[in-house]
């Protein structure tokens, strides 16, 4: 951490808040991370820059508009396009605004609008003539969106593509064996699907790893699938309670397995006091 030298410059300043963040993210603390966003670009925004220079100040300011705009854009909110707007015409940047995009397409469930701005995407990429940007971070995204929709072939495209990343970055592999997991229950293999999940268990640990969540989620469904339907409501409500421990995000993920489980044992009235 920088924090002991912030006093010392304004730019020390912002640089720490930038590793704060990404910190709260790489930890799955989403709504950390959210709260900060705003602030960290309306400081930089300020007239001094935050005393950094013009070039360093505009990649600090433009990745922080691409992370809180993707994080809206996850949350289904059909306006989040807007925090992007200033990436449009930033090459290089451009790439994120496109993959913004695409992903409230997604989550308003317009497929063609969002293929659309995926050949975009696409298109800069080429005229720009740069690497992407924060690669596969649209992923958890599309998998919310596929999941949410029971998309089966974007679910297996998206389980393909984290599989290729691996070798280059083995952080996905949680997220790969939660998609997995999640084909195989929109295919109706439960079995195949716990067979799945069941390897990342052990290595996708909270706070250690921003995609436990999605490890812990397709886990519970995989058990009630396969009729285990006690033991996934036990196993809900100690991830229930270690994500509220550990402020991690997207949480009502694993609220929403222990209703449906609570549901199938003839306990609605406890499932309903979860949605309260």
């Amino acid at each position: 951490t920088l924090a002991p030298f912030v006093p010392l410059s304004p730019a020390v300043g912002a640089i720490e808040s930038f590793i704060s963040i990404t910190r709260a993210l790489m930890q799955g603390r989403d709504d950390d991370a959210r709260e900060a966003l705003p602030r960290m670009i309306a400081r930089l925004e300020e007239p001094d820059g935050a005393g950094l220079g013009q070039l360093y100040n505009k990649s600090l300011r433009l990745g922080a508009m691409y992370m809180l705009g993707l994080m809206e854009a996850s949350d289904g909110k059909p306006d989040a396009a807007r925090l992007v707007a200033p990436l449009e015409s930033e090459p290089g940047h451009r790439l994120n605004a496109e993959r913004v995009h695409m992903v409230c397409h997604l989550m308003q469930g317009d497929v063609e609008a969002a293929i659309a701005a995926q050949r975009r995407a696409e298109l800069v990429m080429l005229q720009d003539g740069q690497q992407q940007r924060y690669p596969g971070t649209t992923s958890r995204s599309e998998l919310q969106a596929f999941w949410l929709s029971n998309d089966i072939v974007g679910l297996k495209q998206l389980s393909e593509r984290l599989a290729g990343m691996i070798a280059s970055a083995p952080h996905w592999e949680g997220l790969m064996h939660a998609a997995r997991c999640l084909h195989r229950l929109a295919q109706g293999d439960a079995p195949a699907a716990l067979r799945e999940i069941e390897p990342a268990l052990a290595n996708v640990q909270p706070r250690r790893n921003r995609d436990w969540t999605w490890v812990a989620v397709a886990y519970l469904h995989a058990l009630l699938a396969n009729g285990r339907v006690r033991e996934a409501v036990s196993t809900a409500q100690t991830y229930k309670t270690q994500a509220e421990s550990h402020n991690i995000g997207g949480r009502w993920r694993i609220t929403h397995a222990m209703a449906e489980g609570l549901i199938l044992d003839g306990r609605a009235a406890e499932a309903a006091k979860l949605s309260d």
